[in-house]
């Protein structure tokens, strides 16, 4: 554990010298970049997503960081820069309706970009503070120096993983400071679809009240059947198993037999000061009408399938909350759709979506790699009036 510890720390303190002093400081950069799918915004704006091989100060830029750097036409950025880029990378998305001359070269397929190697080389500034929404730090070319075909790549660390694993302690860390410090979630906070706890430890370990609410509450993944006809003190074999799992898992089998779980009884990862309700918010909702309502705060890491009904059960309590949505399930929610009538199938229209509850919901992101936009309200929120809203 203090080994975890450690690198959380060190991974939050390389995402303050990202963002530290050295932003102002960050131009004329000279890069080289291990490029990924192409996306072409528009006849003037093409975005290149990739891994920073090598930087020059070295001390501006770690290697190994995911990028997105802008190639913007203007500056000394030319058309035939453009094109150069089109016809050599593969091509992940283009904008509806996007034509110019710099595309009559492009490359359409996603399956070409296995047939050859490239490094890019290029000048960029750094000129803002916030990650894409991908996690990718955003950099601003101004100058494209070269494209070099590789038969193999540069040896390029891992980009940073240590920023994924610290996601959860940068969520509590904000939660705290948006919503009045500890005192004022002294209440209780629910953390919806958890999955192992990573959050409610976060939180509990500051000394705040936390419940755990997810069918497979402390582990992560649905527990087997073994699990479900013991404690979890006495299957604690089956939670070892289950602790190597995705907590991607942490939303599935929402139709599971509900399973009684006291503090005491466990002894796996999960602090034994948070409580766990090992069932769906629906459910515990149905089993206490006042566990929202009662509650400081309503909060949610990558909830999935559950996503919807937090935010629903908040907005329906006028309580305070605070959920990052990841994937949108559009097979499971096959009638949602925006109030113009487009279908939600896709992350940006499910932030829309989720907004168009209430117009005084907010948005912002958090430091850490991964789909990191976090909406939320505060209790003065629901206070605010906004225009078309009563």
């Amino acid at each position: 554990r203090t080994l975890v510890v450690k690198a959380v720390v060190e991974a939050q303190s390389f995402h303050s010298a990202l963002v530290s002093s050295q932003f102002m400081r960050a131009s004329g950069l000279e890069i080289a970049l291990v490029p990924g799918p192409l996306r072409i915004l528009g006849r003037a704006l093409v975005i290149v997503p990739g891994t920073v091989a090598e930087v020059e100060p070295a001390e501006a830029l770690s290697v190994g960081l995911v990028v997105d750097v802008i190639f913007r036409l203007g500056d000394e950025v030319c058309q035939d820069d453009l094109a150069a880029l089109a016809s050599s990378l593969p091509l992940a998305f283009r904008g509806s309706g996007v034509t110019g001359t710099f595309l009559e070269g492009s490359r359409s397929r996603l399956a070409d970009s296995q047939t050859q190697k490239f490094l890019i080389r290029c000048r960029v500034d750094r000129r803002e503070l916030e990650l894409s929404r991908g996690g990718a730090v955003v950099l601003h070319a101004t100058l494209l120096r070269g494209i070099e075909a590789l038969e193999c790549l540069p040896a390029v660390p891992e980009a940073h993983p240590l920023l994924k694993i610290a996601r959860h302690e940068v969520f509590a860390a904000w939660i705290i400071d948006t919503f009045g410090g500890t005192a004022a979630l002294a209440a209780g906070v629910l953390d919806i679809a958890g999955g192992k706890g990573f959050l409610s430890n976060a939180l509990s370990s500051e000394g705040i009240p936390m419940t755990l609410v997810d069918p497979s509450a402390g582990t992560g993944r649905i527990p087997s059947l073994m699990q479900k006809t013991t404690t979890l003190h006495e299957s604690s074999a089956v939670n070892a198993e289950s602790d190597q799992a995705s907590e991607a898992d942490s939303d599935k089998g929402n139709d599971m037999p509900q399973m009684s779980h006291t503090a005491d009884e466990y002894t796996g990862p999960l602090s034994v000061k948070v409580k766990c309700l090992r069932m769906t918010l629906e459910d515990a909702l149905i089993q206490d009408p006042l566990l929202v309502s009662a509650s400081a705060l309503l909060c949610a890491m990558h909830p999935d399938e559950a996503t919807e009904a937090v935010v629903d059960a908040a907005l329906a309590a006028k309580r305070p909350f605070a959920v990052v949505p990841c994937c949108v399930c559009p097979t499971y929610f096959k009638d949602r759709s925006l109030k113009n009538g487009v279908s939600v199938v896709k992350y940006g229209g499910f932030l829309q979506y989720l907004r168009e509850k209430d117009a005084r919901i907010r948005a912002t992101r958090l430091m850490f790699v991964g789909r990191s936009t976090v909406l939320f309200m505060t209790l003065s929120d629901y206070d605010r009036v906004v225009s078309g809203q009563a």
